[in-house]
């Protein structure tokens, strides 16, 4: 089976980057990129934590 490799660029959002987490384990990709800016997901007066 053919390796399957994501390159997530500049991606703003958390939630698209967890829907892309999601969609990529979903279809087994082997790798996923993330390169040039990316979320960060912990805010300091995140109630959550």
């Amino acid at each position: 089976m053919p390796e399957i490799i994501v390159i997530a660029h500049n991606i703003r959002s958390t939630h698209n980057m967890g829907s892309i987490f999601r969609t990529c384990e979903g279809f087994g990709v082997n790798r996923l990129l993330l390169t040039g800016y990316t979320p960060y997901p912990l805010l300091k007066n995140d109630s959550r934590l």
